[in-house]
């Protein structure tokens, strides 16, 4: 028994039940994911709203570099991570919204997505966020450890691993006349994406660990 997907009349394609099932269950993925990124983007502008706000109204610190310096970070990163947003709301009002006269047409834009360039951006954007994120992060770690350079190598490494797995999955995204980027599944992105994900995980992890072990050591010590 076959679903079959029709658009002014005309088969375009003919799925078992299976395969509509799964098609059906990545939209509902799709549009989920969406409803949860704009969720926690409204709470992180809500976030950099309130860091604002109590930097600016702060008199005794209106001369300190330091304040200035994370407001400068939060606010390159909120804006990295609003261009990526930005572009995941269009693509979805895309696929739902203006192409979302029934499941032909939105399957279709769902196949069909937006210009490469315009994921490659995104994806440099991500890759900046990473960068500036973690190297926060280390540097943290680096100072609370009196500049010790053997605590940060694999953190290091780590976000070295991230920035490069980043870089191949915006190749697999990206590279032009490859069908595999056109299908609901792209398997050498996915597998990659899972080693980028891992591998800042790594550097949160072990970062925070060392920090939290470092600032307990020093607080327990006797006078």
């Amino acid at each position: 028994m076959t679903a079959t997907i029709a658009d002014d009349g005309t088969i375009l394609q003919k799925l078992s039940d299976g395969q509509a099932k799964d098609i059906f269950r990545a939209l509902d993925a799709q549009l989920n994911s969406m409803m949860v990124e704009a969720l926690t983007h409204g709470v992180y502008t809500g976030v950099i709203i309130a860091t604002l706000w109590a930097v600016v109204s702060s008199r005794s610190r209106r001369n300190d570099r330091g304040p200035r310096c994370i407001l400068l970070m939060n606010v390159l990163l909120y804006l990295l991570t609003t261009i990526g947003f930005s572009v995941d709301w269009a693509a979805n009002a895309r696929i739902f919204i203006v192409n979302g006269q029934n499941f032909s047409t939105v399957f279709k834009a769902y196949n069909n997505p937006l210009p490469s360039r315009i994921y490659l951006v995104v994806g440099i954007a991500a890759a900046v966020s990473t960068i500036l994120t973690n190297a926060t992060l280390i540097w943290r770690c680096w100072i609370i450890w009196s500049c010790n350079w053997g605590v940060i190598f694999v953190p290091v490494i780590s976000t070295t691993l991230a920035v490069v797995s980043k870089g191949i999955m915006l190749y697999h995204n990206c590279a032009d006349g490859n069908p595999e980027n056109t299908v609901l599944y792209a398997p050498n992105s996915s597998n990659w994406a899972v080693i980028y994900s891992s591998a800042i995980l790594a550097t949160l992890l072990w970062c925070t660990v060392l920090i939290v072990y470092r600032i307990l050591s020093i607080v327990v010590e006797p006078c």
